[in-house]
């Protein structure tokens, strides 16, 4: 089975924009399932990460931001 639990620092010290479209998936995910202070936990994240993704991921950006 695949595990989809990983540790951000790892991620960000690979690659940054990487880290964005992680969190900004589990953004999406937790407000999918209705989990507001998990989502709101990813948002913070994905804002911190956001400088490092404009430029090679508009589209995962504009969708994370609206």
């Amino acid at each position: 089975m695949l595990s989809l639990d990983l540790n951000l620092d790892s991620l960000a010290s690979t690659s940054k924009a990487s880290a964005f479209l992680w969190c900004a998936y589990k953004f999406k995910s937790a407000t999918h399932k209705g989990l507001l202070t998990e989502a709101k936990k990813w948002a913070e994240y994905a804002e911190y990460f956001l400088p490092y993704a404009t430029i090679t991921n508009k589209k995962d950006v504009v969708s994370f931001i609206n």
